[in-house]
């Protein structure tokens, strides 16, 4: 009897031991899901940065206002970078160490990414970088990813539509001397050999840089019929403004990569951009339910419908990595593997897009004309030939 009675007397330390265990695991359960977020949100580029923002707020705005990931809301965690390689470091550590994230949504640009990627791989926390395009991003670290296209894509495709529907006779490449700019340069020049383009000029200048009149007064009286300009964009919009101050535009056509949908581009080209052609990975000028949806809800968050492409492509890669972690889990190899298999994801302009096995993405590309009224890329084409696309081929020059 006594041991009868003993027995009973643990039964409800037992029950009590049991219902905090089970306290705990649905507190647990219940915690918001970490993510970090890093871009320049100060400093030169802050524009740029802060567009990045916008996008990520948005999207974990939307995500949550949806009751969040599986029953759990999604925390972001923000740090400034403020477009500084060692910040960046710093800021890969703090997120990794200290705050414990999941995983991480890179709004930075290249020389950033590229010095804190290695950090994130080591801690084997996934990060997947919204638009930075250089290649040493994601090489030889499986837990990086890539929203953005391949620099090297890029320039391959303006080649490729440049040969097909401008047919130019005389060419000029103007390339920004980084690992961003010499890299859409690396795929815009091949290219251009392979189809028998005529390259009369090229010139590397240095990253932002802002003046481009001595390259112009050497440009005039070589009159080429096509100008390829690699950079940023600041660097974009000095070459549209000063070329047409030249003469050199419209007579010769125009042609610029994803920085020309930055916002410096829209809020400084003005008459300048008018008619000028942008190789992008984001762009809003197409009558798309999707894309009208988007906006809409854009303008009555942010009071605009100008969306630089940083924030688009952060917004996308979110809505990406919030459905990566839905299928796989809140486990940071669990969901390095869910973005892995990513196939046939739907990004904001109706396109389905495919992580291939470097961890890049296999994605259409738009080609549009900038309409200088309505501070607007309309739609020309959508780049989507495969064999243009597909950013294996340029693995060999990254050896």
């Amino acid at each position: 009897m006594e041991k009868f009675s003993l027995s009973l007397r643990k039964v409800p330390l037992v029950v009590l031991c049991f219902s905090l265990l089970t306290s705990v695991s649905f507190a647990k359960e219940q915690d918001p899901i970490k993510i970090g977020f890093f871009a320049p949100i100060t400093g030169a580029v802050a524009l740029a940065g802060n567009m990045a923002k916008d996008g990520a707020i948005f999207a974990v705005e939307e995500i949550n206002a949806k009751g969040g990931i599986n029953g759990r809301k999604v925390k972001l965690v923000m740090y400034d970078d403020r477009l500084n390689k060692m910040e960046a470091v710093s800021v890969a550590y703090r997120l990794t160490e200290r705050d414990k994230v999941v995983a991480v949504l890179n709004g930075s640009y290249s020389g950033p990414s590229m010095a804190a990627a290695p950090i994130y791989n080591e801690k084997r926390i996934p990060v997947v970088t919204a638009y930075a395009s250089a290649f040493e991003i994601v090489k030889d670290k499986p837990f990086i990813f890539r929203w953005g296209t391949l620099a090297d894509v890029q320039g391959a495709i303006g080649a490729d539509y440049a040969m097909r529907v401008l047919k130019p006779k005389k060419i000029v490449v103007l390339k920004q001397d980084d690992e961003y700019g010499r890299g859409i340069a690396r795929g815009l020049v091949e290219t251009l050999k392979t189809l028998g383009g005529n390259i009369i000029y090229e010139k590397f200048y240095p990253t932002n840089e802002k003046e481009f009149r001595p390259i112009l007064t050497t440009l005039k009286p070589l009159d080429p019929d096509l100008v390829f300009a690699t950079g940023y964009g600041i660097t974009l919009t000095s070459v549209a403004r000063q070329g047409t101050e030249a003469g050199i535009f419209p007579k010769a056509q125009f042609i610029g990569f994803c920085n020309m949908q930055e916002i410096v581009w829209f809020n400084t080209v003005e008459e300048a951009g008018e008619g000028k052609i942008g190789i992008l990975e984001f762009i809003t000028g197409i009558d798309r339910p999707k894309m009208n949806d988007f906006l809409k809800r854009w303008e009555d968050r942010y009071g605009t419908d100008i969306v630089a492409h940083e924030g688009g492509l952060t917004y996308d890669a979110a809505k990406m990595l919030f459905d990566a972690i839905r299928r796989g889990g809140t486990d940071p190899e669990a969901i390095r593997k869910a973005l892995l298999e990513t196939k046939n994801f739907e990004d904001t302009h109706g396109n389905l897009v495919s992580y291939t096995p470097m961890r890049e993405m296999f994605r259409p590309m738009a080609i549009g004309k900038y309409d200088s009224k309505k501070r607007i890329f309309h739609l020309n084409e959508w780049a989507d030939n495969p064999k243009i696309i597909d950013p294996a081929p340029w693995e060999k020059f990254y050896k």
